[in-house]
């Protein structure tokens, strides 16, 4: 009972400082997003630019160990509240190995292309999830998801 008890005060003891980073703003992690313009058959190209901070990573997609599949960066596009067909191209990751695990990350900035059908009128929105990790400090940050909206 102890080492439970233990093992929930060392997880609850992380969770107060990615809380505190996400309302003040200081996430490691900048999503910005390029829309670029649709050609005449109504095909999209968006530039997504993931900036990350010094010392932090994101998991790559793929991530190249089965274990980081629920934590990969992942890129999904929805029209009205349903998903949307997209072509979501990601960079392969840089091999990294960190708490003798071996995976793909991605570290300072990373273009992921995502290929739109934007032959029907409307608003779409991208969701771009990930999981933060700086190997220095020993952290990692609860799943994050930004969300944009192309008109």
């Amino acid at each position: 009972m102890r080492a439970v008890s233990f093992a929930v005060g060392v997880i609850l003891a992380f969770f107060p400082l990615a809380r505190a980073q996400s309302q003040k703003g200081d996430s490691p992690v900048l999503v910005k997003v390029d829309p670029g313009k649709a050609d005449a058959d109504g095909k999209q190209v968006v530039r997504i630019v993931i900036d990350i901070a010094p010392g932090w990573h994101i998991y790559a997609n793929p991530p190249a160990n089965p274990d980081k599949e629920g934590v990969k960066t992942e890129v999904s596009v929805s029209r009205s509240k349903k998903i949307a067909p997209a072509d979501v191209e990601y960079p392969v990751g840089k091999a990294t190995e960190w708490l003798q695990e071996k995976f793909n990350a991605y570290e300072g900035q990373v273009v992921i292309r995502a290929a739109l059908d934007r032959s029907k009128a409307g608003p779409i929105e991208l969701r771009v999830r990930y999981m933060a990790c700086h190997r220095g400090k020993g952290i990692c940050l609860p799943t994050d998801t930004k969300k944009v909206t192309i008109e």
